[in-house]
């Protein structure tokens, strides 16, 4: 497991540019300035694949969605 912090805007495309992300086409091109969601590279079967989360640190965070 590695977690890695970075500008959203750069980093999945530069890792991709690396590694295949299966559903890379439905990370959105641009997205609003929020710090409640976690993005994920999950690995099965030689294969990555992205999804987010929330992390439901402080009161009123929203249920992951894509905002």
């Amino acid at each position: 497991m590695v977690l890695i912090c970075w500008e959203h805007r750069n980093i999945m495309s530069a890792i991709n540019r690396r590694v295949r992300i299966s559903n890379y086409s439905e990370i959105l091109p641009s997205w609003p300035n929020v710090f409640y969601l976690v993005w994920m590279l999950d690995l099965a079967q030689g294969t990555y694949t992205w999804s987010f989360t929330n992390q439901n640190l402080i009161s009123g965070d929203v249920p992951s969605q894509v905002p």
